[in-house]
């Protein structure tokens, strides 16, 4: 299997080890509205599973696949509360540090392991196989697999092969009908456009760092003498793989069978059905498929 070399794993995942206490705040200056963005994930899922108004007898499970510091996590929590069990998978010991931390604060008197199982793994390794992560789920639950599986932003990094892998294994892990919603940095069938989305990417992240939009403002004060500093790190990681790099990991080229793979494609592939990309955000879409 394609693995990811130290060269590439040092200028992907900075933000995940010595930089995770600077990541939400940096995050938000890197993509336009990402508050809209997480919270249109959850939307997804929480439509998904609950627009019939049949409401099981059981907390719903859902996989967080590369859940960093906890964005998607928390809004889960808030939007079902009692009603859900979250297990986050991430290989990064400082956002997960990071995550509990920001549990602790929003629930002082909850323990973590009370709704989230966190497996601090590469999601890819085998202690993340199917077989391993459905042993998570209680027996008692009556539940044979998730219900619904989210991630974000993580999924680019890799090559072909392996981004295939992601949609085989989550397949493999949602009950019937379950749902996948995934946030990943995507291409246009334009190159033109690709390139305008790019280009404007690449030129809000530099406004943004710099002279930001009123209600950035706040993060880039919080920043304070890093902010410099963050926003050369996240310029070479925004330019560092892009869908103009060599290695053009945007589109994905399967030389298996000579084709240009989107993550359309991926999912049919996988045996996803009513695949769609509900929502675009320049280089930003969202993926939402069923099992």
């Amino acid at each position: 299997m394609n693995k990811i070399s130290e060269t590439d794993r040092e200028n992907i995942f900075f933000y995940a080890n010595e930089d995770a206490k600077y990541y939400d705040i940096a995050e938000e200056l890197t993509q336009p509205h990402m508050d809209l963005i997480h919270d249109t994930m959850v939307d997804l899922i929480e439509y998904s599973l609950t627009w019939k108004k049949e409401k099981p007898n059981r907390p719903f499970y859902i996989l967080d696949v590369a859940s960093g510091t906890g964005a998607e996590a928390f809004r889960l929590l808030e939007r079902f509360g009692d009603d859900v069990h979250i297990v986050a998978v991430d290989f990064s010991p400082p956002m997960n540090n990071e995550f509990k931390n920001k549990f602790k604060a929003k629930y002082p008197d909850e323990k973590f392991e009370s709704k989230i199982t966190l497996i601090e793994e590469d999601f890819f390794s085998e202690k993340c196989s199917v077989d391993e992560l459905l042993k998570l789920i209680p027996e008692a639950q009556h539940l044979v697999k998730f219900d619904a599986v989210i991630a974000g932003f993580f999924l680019h990094h890799y090559p072909t092969k392996i981004k295939q892998l992601f949609f085989d294994q989550t397949y493999n892990l949602l009950r019937k009908n379950g749902v996948l919603v995934l946030c990943e940095a995507m291409s246009f069938q334009s190159n033109e456009l690709s390139e305008y989305a790019h280009d404007f990417g690449e030129k809000w992240m530099k406004k943004q760092f710099s002279k930001p939009d009123e209600y950035l403002k706040k993060n880039v004060k919080a920043l304070g003498d890093q902010a410099n500093f963050m926003k050369k790190k996240w310029l070479k990681h925004w330019n560092y793989f892009h869908i103009y790099s060599p290695d053009n990991i945007y589109k994905n080229y399967n030389n298996d069978n000579k084709k240009l793979m989107s993550y359309l494609d991926f999912a049919s592939v996988a045996d996803y059905k009513y695949i769609g990309i509900p929502f675009r955000m320049w280089e930003a879409g969202i993926l939402w498929a069923k099992s």
